[in-house]
């Protein structure tokens, strides 16, 4: 059946119910966290012979996948959470505010990372309010904290200042 799939995808012929098929492997938690990256990616990028289906995939991963993962894991669950961020920069998919603030908990820099800048560029009104609540919570993590308090100060320092002059 995989044969046949990559025979239809290379001749330019998979059928609907073949990018059915990538689309629940892509989406799939049961399936190998590599595989799925390269079908999340394929479909990014050639979205008329995969289906329309990577940003819902994108979506999927930053809203389950537990947020403690190892970033220097490329092969396991934290190599697609980065191709997850990545791609939804990338290609500007658009991420449930929710999908994103739950990462500011990670203890993984990395994520805090991803997960603010795309807050900042999403949701740029409310970054300031998801900083809080992290930086509200006695049992955040330390560096999470730290990190996030840095962020913030940042963001409260670009807030307060004046406008540059137009040209």
């Amino acid at each position: 059946k995989t044969a046949t799939l990559v025979r239809m995808l290379h001749e330019g012929k998979l059928d609907a119910a073949g990018k059915g098929i990538l689309q629940r492997a892509a989406l799939s938690d049961e399936i190998n966290p590599t595989t799925r990256s390269l079908l999340i990616t394929a479909a990014a990028d050639r979205p008329e012979d995969f289906g329309p289906w990577a940003a819902e995939a994108i979506n999927k991963v930053l809203e389950i996948t537990p947020v403690d993962g190892h970033p220097s894991e490329t092969r396991g669950p934290a190599g697609l959470v980065l191709l997850a961020f990545d791609e939804a920069s990338d290609r500007g998919v658009h991420v449930p505010f929710a999908s994103l603030t739950r990462w500011l908990r990670s203890p993984q820099r990395l994520y805090l990372e991803r997960a603010s800048g795309l807050i900042e560029s999403m949701y740029r009104g409310r970054a300031k309010a998801a900083y809080e609540e992290v930086l509200g919570d006695a049992g955040a993590d330390p560096a999470a904290r730290q990190f996030l308090e840095a962020r913030l100060r940042d963001t409260e320092r670009v807030n307060a200042a004046p406008a540059s002059p137009s040209n």
